[in-house]
């Protein structure tokens, strides 16, 4: 084996290496999901909605108390609510914010 071809060699391994322990630290590490819902908790839309975002996050390999952390607020439609949450939410700083419902989409006034 020439010099090169064996530097190049034990340089990709290396960058290779720290490639996969950066996804797998990336992997361990718990992710925060806000979820901002414009439904009361108790509707019985809120039940499928849930549902649907949990079960979209498990294909993917997230799953709640493994290596996901999902906070819900309620709105119940409640515009002092929503901006309540939202200006809880930004020094959070989570991974993820879901919000659903037009109301939560308009810039507050």
């Amino acid at each position: 084996m020439r010099r090169r071809d064996f530097i190049a060699l034990v340089g990709s391994t290396a960058t290779a290496g720290s490639i996969s322990a950066y996804a797998q630290r990336q992997l361990d590490r718990v992710k925060r999901v806000w979820v901002l819902m414009n439904l009361a908790e108790r509707d019985p839309l809120s039940i499928p909605r849930v549902g649907a975002i949990e079960s979209g996050l498990a294909q993917l390999g997230w799953t709640q108390g493994h290596n996901l952390r999902i906070d819900y607020r309620w709105a119940g439609g409640d515009g002092r609510l929503i901006r309540r949450y939202a200006t809880e939410l930004a020094p959070e700083r989570p991974d993820v914010i879901i919000a659903n419902g037009t109301q939560l989409l308009r810039p507050c006034s």
